[in-house]
Parts: C-alpha cells; structure tokens; sequence
C-alpha cells in the first residue's frame, strides 16, 4: 500500500510463472518468478500513459511487444541478467510513440517507490 494523492491506495501485485500476455487490467507490479519467460506488452497505442513495474525473480526474464513491433527505448525487448533485476515501462506516444523505461535496478539498487504513479 502507498499514499498517492493523499490517499492510501492498494497498488497491485500480478504473480507469472509462465508466459504471459498483459492487459490494461494488471496495471501495476509484474513479479514473474520462473526463468525464461516471455511478458508481452500490449500495444502502446491508445495505451498512453499504461505502466508496469516488472520485478524478475529469475535470470533469463523477457519483456516486449507481441509482434516485436513497439520497442522499449528502441530496444525489441528487454532481459534481466541477474535475479531480482526490476524495470518500470509507460506507454507514450501516438504513432510515433512506444514504451519508455522510467526507471531500472537491480538487487543492489533502490526501489524509487516515490516515483512510482499506479493506475487509479
């Protein structure tokens, strides 16, 4: 729970251990904890604004677009090297636009948790 806007607010927490197709729906933090698994974004396209805080349990973790089509940074994708590896992803953009990375660590580095803005 985090105080957004003055309020409490439950932020919340999906759990994937397989591959697995987002939705606008599960919109907050992603812990996927098994290694090699795919996490599809859905499109950025009248999704501005859509974000994710994926934390990779395991090594091998994968994040991208079903079709490969919108990049993260211009990236097709992004993989976790090392367990506990987390990224936080916000659609942006019209047609031009894609996913951006607002924020990235690892198991040494901070959880900006004051950055983090959940779908209300």
């Amino acid at each position: 729970m985090g105080k957004i806007g003055g309020q409490y607010r439950t932020i919340q927490v999906t759990e994937i251990d397989a591959n697995t197709y987002l939705t606008q729906e599960q919109v907050g933090i992603i812990r996927v904890r098994d290694t090699q698994t795919y996490v599809y974004l859905p499109a950025y396209l009248n999704n501005s604004g859509l974000s994710y805080l994926v934390k990779a349990l395991a090594v091998g973790v994968i994040v991208g677009s079903v079709d490969g089509g919108d990049s993260i940074d211009g990236a097709k994708s992004w993989v976790n090297t090392r367990a506990y590896d987390w990224i936080q992803i916000t659609a942006y953009g019209g047609n031009s636009g894609g996913w951006m990375i607002e924020h990235m660590g690892g198991v040494n580095s901070p959880l900006l948790i004051s950055t983090w803005h959940a779908g209300a």
